[in-house]
């Protein structure tokens, strides 16, 4: 198989299986797994066998806003320590080494509704701060901020740079706990941007 840097987006919904011997082949550097529950990672010892690091992606977690509006930091303390119990969990199923459970990183909210009131820059990157920090202290990695497409915005200006000013304590918050910046960025016929994780603490 030809040697690309695009990677596997695992959804427990679309699965074969043939899917083990075609990530042999390829060797993904990361493969991303989409589960629908914070109990179990289907499948983790086949990604973690054929790729270098694996993402989850727990879309009940991922989707729960209920507290951006009032306290973001204490929902991110409230996600962390869910994800710290999945992890726990995971290590003890798949009697994972520690580096091969280093090699395991989480997500928090996907694609945060930046251009809103409840969910503004200074609000995610405060929910952000407090999920890679307690996580993090913990030996969790975290994928953090998962912004979408045209975030971090640059205030409307052609041409301008994104403003990363919101995000400063969270970029040392990933490089102090060894996280990853997260962007989501969608291409139809000009190419890929950036696909995926990267950026600090990077991939």
């Amino acid at each position: 198989m030809p040697k690309t840097k695009l990677c596997a987006y695992w959804s427990p919904w679309h699965t074969s299986a043939s899917d083990e011997e075609f990530f042999a082949q390829w060797k993904p550097r990361v493969i991303k797994i989409m589960v629908n529950s914070l109990d179990d990672v289907a499948q983790l010892d086949v990604a973690l066998r054929n790729a270098g690091l694996v993402i989850v992606r727990s879309y009940p977690l991922s989707e729960d806003r209920s507290a951006m509006a009032t306290d973001p930091a204490a929902l991110g303390r409230k996600h962390a320590g869910q994800l710290i119990e999945l992890a726990a969990k995971l290590k003890a199923k798949y009697g994972l080494s520690d580096d091969d459970a280093r090699r395991i990183l989480y997500e928090g909210i996907n694609e945060p509704k930046l251009w809103t009131q409840d969910e503004a820059p200074e609000r995610t990157a405060e929910y952000y701060s407090a999920l890679v920090e307690t996580a993090g202290a913990a030996g969790v990695r975290i994928v953090a901020l998962n912004a979408g497409i045209g975030w971090p915005g640059n205030h409307g200006v052609d041409n301008a740079p994104p403003d990363w000013t919101p995000y400063s304590d969270l970029a040392d918050a990933i490089i102090e706990y060894d996280g990853v910046l997260g962007l989501h960025e969608y291409w139809g016929l000009n190419g890929a941007m950036n696909c995926g994780a990267g950026g600090l603490g990077g991939i």
